[in-house]
Formats: structure tokens, C-alpha cells, sequence
């Protein structure tokens, strides 16, 4: 999936805040083991990679909102 991304840290390692727009739908990889991924038309919750921030999403189909500390 290729996407743009607009934003990353306004405050240095303190306040992280973008704003993505994707080609297709987001899907989400499942955690239970079973590499299966979901896609979702709406999704609000936290989102967790291997970084400095956890992140709390709004995404709604092409668009996602992220806003981290």
C-alpha cells in the first residue's frame, strides 16, 4: 500500500502528529497469530509499531489521523 504522510514530531520526542492518506483501504494484521489482516472503513483505537510513540488513530477509509506522546 503506498500512502503520503504529512506531520511527524512537533515537539521533539515529546509530541508526535501526522496525518496519512493511502491508495486503498488501511488493513490492520491480526495479533492472534494467524496473519490474517482485517480491513476497516472506520477504526479509532491505539496503534503500536516498533518506535518512539504509541499512537491514537482516527482512520476512515483513505485517511488516517495520528496523534502521538
Amino acid at each position: 500500500m503506498a500512502h503520503k504522510k504529512l506531520g511527524g514530531w512537533v515537539i521533539k520526542n515529546k509530541l508526535f502528529a501526522q496525518i496519512k492518506i493511502a491508495n486503498e483501504l488501511w488493513s490492520f494484521s491480526r495479533k492472534d497469530g494467524s496473519n490474517q489482516k482485517q480491513v476497516h472503513l472506520f477504526f479509532v483505537g491505539w496503534y503500536e509499531k516498533d518506535g518512539a510513540a504509541k499512537l491514537f488513530t482516527i482512520t476512515c477509509l483513505w485517511l488516517s489521523i495520528q496523534v502521538g506522546f
